[in-house]
């Protein structure tokens, strides 16, 4: 029974490693090596954060193709979890789109107020 649980949590922390060091990557600005690492930890459910990091990678087309159908994707799970950051990236698909009333109605909400990505969401597409 403890080999078991050892076992068990020796894969848990090698999991969690895989997100630790898309990271990392991400920081290092290694966007492809990132792109593959936070996929994998998503894969392995080892970080449902990765949907956040998926998502805005797909949106600038950091280390893949630029895809705002997948952008959507992983940020509206990000979101769905309370990523308030997810939201505001989230609400910029949706005006790349020209889905303006659907982006305005997230950056409405006044618990996203002082979140960063919706102040640059706003500044950049001009709906201060």
């Amino acid at each position: 029974m403890r080999f078991f649980l050892a076992l068990l949590l020796s894969i848990a922390i090698a999991q969690a490693s895989i997100f630790s060091d898309g990271i990392k990557a991400y920081q290092n600005k290694d966007y492809e090596q990132a792109f593959q690492l936070f996929k994998r930890a998503l894969n392995n459910q080892s970080s449902i954060q990765a949907n956040y990091f998926l998502g805005l990678m797909y949106l600038r087309g950091w280390g893949t193709q630029k895809n705002l159908s997948m952008a959507q994707r992983h940020l509206s799970l990000a979101s769905a979890i309370g990523n308030a950051r997810a939201k505001c990236l989230l609400a910029e698909t949706y005006l790349q789109q020209d889905q303006k009333q659907k982006a305005r109605s997230i950056l409405s909400d006044k618990a996203l107020q002082n979140v960063f990505e919706c102040g640059e969401v706003k500044e950049k597409y001009k709906l201060q």
